[in-house]
C-alpha cells in the first residue's frame, strides 16, 4: 500500500519521541522511547495516497530545550 515505514535510532536514550507528518494521516505508534542499539520501526498511514510526506521527530529533551519563536 501507500504506508511509509520509519525507523528511528538514537545514540543515547531518547524519551517521548514523537513524530509528525506534513500531510494528513496517522502513525502506528507515537510517544516512544528509543534506546541505543534498539531501533524502533513504525508506519505512517496517509489519509490520501500519493506524494512523499515529510516527517519531523522531536523528543522530550529537544522539545524542552530548543528556543522557538512565534510566527
Amino acid at each position: 500500500g501507500d504506508d511509509w515505514k520509519i525507523t528511528l535510532t538514537s545514540a543515547a536514550p531518547a524519551f517521548h519521541v514523537g513524530l509528525s507528518a506534513d500531510s494528513p494521516g496517522h502513525f502506528s505508534d507515537n510517544g516512544l522511547t528509543v534506546l541505543p542499539d534498539r531501533p524502533a520501526t513504525l508506519a505512517f498511514h496517509p489519509d490520501m495516497p500519493g506524494g512523499a510526506p515529510g516527517f519531523t521527530a522531536l523528543d522530550l529533551f529537544t522539545a524542552t530545550t530548543q528556543t522557538r519563536t512565534a510566527p
